[in-house]
């Protein structure tokens, strides 16, 4: 992408120079847009770190040109659609504590309360017994993940708004180059 082809956007859009989203788009548009094109002017055949750099290129300069199009600002992380799309990698340590948390208690207390013998003496293997303190652990995971995204959305939504969960999720489908 050449310097007319950014300044014919520029005045297209009506861009005014700084450092909002849309600046940020059409500088991450010309950067991709370039690298596509030199992978693709290459001759000889791309190696497999190539490939991958072209198609992460593809996706963030088609992701750049959805933004530059629409005028929506679909990579903001700080509002409550940008907190729910990164929701696993904020509590997904959380999460992970919790299953361990949970499951160690659940089967050491019962050791030190003495009330497995009391379970043990029951017509019920230890087979049917394991398998319902896991499927315990399932459920209070699914539990603690609802509880987690229900807190973000009412305390997100009182302090962000509601307004950005109507902002579309963009994904780059590598198969049409869409």
């Amino acid at each position: 992408m050449s310097i007319v082809g950014v300044a014919k956007i520029r005045v297209e859009k009506d861009i005014k120079y700084g450092s909002d989203y849309m600046n940020e788009a059409l500088e991450s548009y010309r950067v991709y847009a370039k690298n596509v094109i030199n992978y693709e002017n290459q001759e000889q055949e791309l190696k497999y770190e190539e490939k991958q750099e072209l198609s992460k290129s593809f996706k963030k300069m088609e992701t750049s040109k959805y933004v530059l199009q629409t005028g929506q600002d679909i990579e903001n992380g700080t509002n409550l659609g940008g907190i729910l799309k990164s929701f696993y990698s904020e509590y997904g340590l959380f999460i992970i504590v919790m299953r361990i948390m949970v499951a160690g208690t659940i089967v050491s207390e019962e050791f030190n309360k003495g009330t497995i013998k009391l379970l043990l003496v029951k017509p019920y293997s230890r087979y049917k017994i394991l398998l319902s303190k896991f499927l315990t652990i399932l459920i209070m995971i699914v539990f603690s993940i609802l509880v987690v995204i229900g807190m973000e959305l009412l305390v997100g939504g009182i302090l962000f708004g509601f307004d950005s969960l109507s902002i579309p999720v963009v994904e780059y489908n590598f198969n049409t180059n869409t």
